[in-house]
């Protein structure tokens, strides 16, 4: 029923029945695996490992059922030289072998078989074996496909940014600007160091949004995090001073995550709350315990506010109005900020009024106790 199920998605799908090559010397278990699976799938035979490689030389197959130990070329020969090829290298092999040691069957696992049977084979739970194996490896060729994809925007945003840094900066030596870092003195040379400025931030989100960034989760205090955070604004921003943020903190609390990424988050968010901000007016930061085993920062301002039609459209949409020219400054902070709060699995969130202001929440994971500290540090690991 499984098999046949798999077998109609994907001729469905315009793939045709899947294609399996059962490799095996003795031709009663060539025979017995190939009716066992015909009904469902297009089944090729194989009596020795030289065969088989000429096979996968020449058709390319959804799965193979390989035995061990052959004469001319072993299973192990197999798998190892199927691995060393690029059209192989990820076709799903189910090892069948008579042996009962471990040794060969770790063997088999470190070449690279996918999964393994012994003899003699309960048919029954063959056929299970084979639908499993096969939609493991639908699922894993999806991925690795999107992943690709991924990569492929990534570069391509790494090309567009490094060749928007290289106009600008040719853009700034046609203009006679000072280079970057040095005081600009007339107001055309403050809009180069803004653009340059701009251009830098762009790549940061691109570099957070695409997982190009170094990921370091640790425990860390949430206070300090939030106190380092209002330094660098202060320290990139002179005319930010620092008290015009208030951070408020309701106990000693401890976060996990990248501390680096947080705190670049913290500066965008509170860049822009000063900015929305009336000069008299304070910024509020608050660093609350969230539930469950999670820390909040609370970014409050009581500057104009963000548009509800802005609201509504999203994160997204904000940065792209900013790539566009609009006035919706907030967006590329926003989203930088968002991303961060993604790449910690966390949650981000904006509650804003017109005229009344605007207060922002970014929740990252709470740092485990000592004693399970080294497991939820591994965690996060493996889920980023």
């Amino acid at each position: 029923m499984i098999l046949r199920e798999i077998a109609n998605e994907a001729v469905a799908g315009g793939a045709g029945a899947p294609k399996v090559l059962v490799v095996d010397d003795d031709a009663t278990s060539r025979l017995l695996a190939g009716a066992a699976l015909k009904d469902q799938m297009q089944i090729t035979e194989a009596e020795n490992g030289e065969v088989a490689l000429q096979i996968l030389g020449r058709e390319s197959f959804d799965l193979t059922i390989l035995d061990l130990d052959m004469p001319v070329l072993d299973g192990f020969a197999v798998i190892e030289q199927a691995r060393a090829r690029p059209e192989t290298r990820h076709l799903p092999i189910i090892v069948v072998t008579g042996r009962e040691d471990v040794v060969s069957i770790e063997r088999a696992f470190a070449l690279g078989a996918t999964s393994f049977l012994c003899k003699p084979i309960n048919w029954n739970v063959f056929r299970h074996q084979v639908a499993y194996v096969f939609h493991k490896a639908q699922v894993e060729r999806r991925l690795r496909a999107k992943n690709e994809q991924l990569e492929q925007v990534a570069a391509l945003r790494a090309r567009s940014i490094a060749a928007l840094s290289r106009s600008i900066e040719s853009a700034a030596t046609r203009l006679d600007c000072p280079p970057e870092g040095q005081p600009a003195s007339t107001e055309l040379h403050k809009y180069c160091e803004k653009m340059r400025k701009l251009v830098r931030r762009v790549g940061h989100v691109s570099d957070v949004l695409t997982g190009s960034t170094e990921f370091f989760p640790q425990a860390a205090e949430a206070h300090d995090v939030a106190a380092a955070a209002v330094a660098m604004l202060e320290s990139e921003d002179g005319s930010v001073p620092a008290e015009r943020i208030d951070i408020q903190e309701s106990e000693p609390l401890k976060l996990h995550g990248d501390a680096d990424l947080v705190k670049g988050a913290l500066v965008e968010i509170l860049a822009n709350a000063l900015e929305a901000s009336p000069s008299e007016e304070r910024v509020q930061l608050r660093v609350v315990g969230a539930s469950p085993n999670r820390v909040r920062f609370e970014i409050e301002d009581h500057g104009a506010g963000i548009p509800e039609h802005l609201l509504e459209a999203g994160i997204a949409d904000l940065a792209a109005d900013v790539a566009a020219g609009s006035n919706a400054k907030p967006g590329l902070g926003l989203a930088l900020a968002k991303a961060v709060v993604d790449r910690h699995h966390g949650h981000f969130g904006i509650v804003s009024e017109p005229g009344r202001g605007t207060e922002v929440f970014l929740s990252f994971p709470a740092a485990a106790e000592a004693d399970g500290e080294a497991t939820l540090n591994q965690a996060v690991r493996i889920a980023s």
